[in-house]
């Protein structure tokens, strides 16, 4: 008969006893991370070197492109090379928010003019990302369609989000061009 509280038993071991079960969230550590370096990565590929794709993020940090775990590098510690890589950061960022700007400009400009010569407002359908996170923390997306008039007020207000983007990766450049001459 086995001795109670020896291994191999049965016995229970009261809770303040039994050992911490801690389960890392990456997913979160990676949101936490964005947070904390400014938000909207841009992705840099390093082709020649054959690495892992990494976000770039406007102070320089990178993060794994591929696993929320990671890894993450620190920016270079070369005050030239970090330079170089921020600016590339705010081009890439610029390219990527004129682009849309452009696009979004033109497409109100097209819906205005065929709401010009329609009796009725011209109806959309909507796809909506919603999220919602559960009991233990991970957040789970759903995609829903919804029906409606064109909302020319969410087009407008997304076209001056846009327009502030530009200006503020202009103005991020304009800094970079008086730190260094990259």
């Amino acid at each position: 008969m086995p001795t109670p509280g020896i291994i191999g038993t049965r016995a229970k071991v009261p809770p303040e006893r039994q050992p911490l079960q801690i389960a890392l969230d990456w997913e979160k550590y990676f949101q936490e991370f964005l947070r904390h370096h400014g938000g909207n990565p841009i992705l840099l590929m390093d082709e020649a070197l054959e690495a892992p794709a990494r976000w770039l993020f406007q102070d320089g940090w990178t993060y794994n492109a591929n696993d929320y775990a990671g890894p993450e590098w620190p920016p270079p510690k070369d005050p030239d090379a970090l330079n170089a890589l921020i600016r590339h950061y705010w081009l890439s960022r610029l390219e990527i928010v004129a682009r849309e700007l452009r696009w979004i400009h033109e497409r109100i400009e097209k819906l205005e003019m065929l709401q010009e010569v329609r009796s009725v407002p011209l109806q959309a359908k909507y796809s909506i990302l919603s999220s919602m996170r559960n009991e233990d923390g991970r957040e789970s997306f759903r995609m829903t369609t919804e029906r409606g008039p064109v909302d020319f007020e969410l087009l407008n207000a997304r076209k001056k989000e846009l327009e502030w983007d530009v200006q503020n990766c202009e103005n991020h450049l304009e800094e970079q061009e008086g730190v260094s001459n990259v």
